[in-house]
């Protein structure tokens, strides 16, 4: 059983993989460019958080949350399944009943599943640094209202640079992704 288990498990892995290498050829555009928006940060937070719901109407469902969730399993598989998350939770599960919502609590964007007990907190910046404080409020916001939730905290930037000194993140997922 476990053998099938981690077959699948690479089987699932793979894929991401497969889409890289096709990517060359159905890639080469960046939207943000042709909108003239690249530096500004609240366009890729709407657009983001629009991508991340299932109900809007790019009809992509849970799909873009669920990529959105396998690069973050790539790149950081031991924070999350220290955190109880498998590359299962992320491919096998419908996340179709997600909320999004932008700016709630300043947090530019929290996707909650009240189904799977499960919060994805994202602070993007675009060319700009955090505020003191500003990461701690959220962290604490979040565990106070979802105690018992696996909640993961991404912190977005074009270079992909995370904050120096955060001390109160140790405990949780450390991530700076690079889109």
């Amino acid at each position: 059983m476990e053998n099938k288990k981690k077959a699948l498990e690479c089987l699932l892995l793979d894929m991401n993989e497969i889409e890289e290498q096709l990517s060359p050829w159905i890639s080469g555009f960046n939207i943000f460019d042709i909108l003239k928006t690249t530096n500004i940060e609240i366009r890729h937070s709407n657009i983001l958080s629009w991508l991340l719901s299932p109900t809007e109407s790019h009809g992509l469902r849970d799909d873009f949350f669920k990529e959105f969730m396998l690069r973050l399993f790539e790149n950081y598989r031991e924070d999350l399944e220290q955190i109880g998350i498998s590359i299962f939770h992320i491919s096998l599960k419908d996340y179709t009943d997600s909320y999004v919502f932008r700016e709630k609590d300043n947090i530019d964007i929290l996707l909650t599943n009240h189904n799977h007990k499960l919060n994805l907190v994202i602070e993007n910046k675009v060319w700009s640094g955090v505020r003191n404080g500003q990461l701690e409020k959220y962290y604490k916001n979040i565990q106070t209202h979802f105690p018992d939730y696996k909640n993961i905290f991404v912190y977005l930037t074009p270079e992909g640079i995370f904050p120096k000194m955060i001390p109160i993140y140790q405990s949780v997922i450390q991530t700076s992704l690079k889109f």
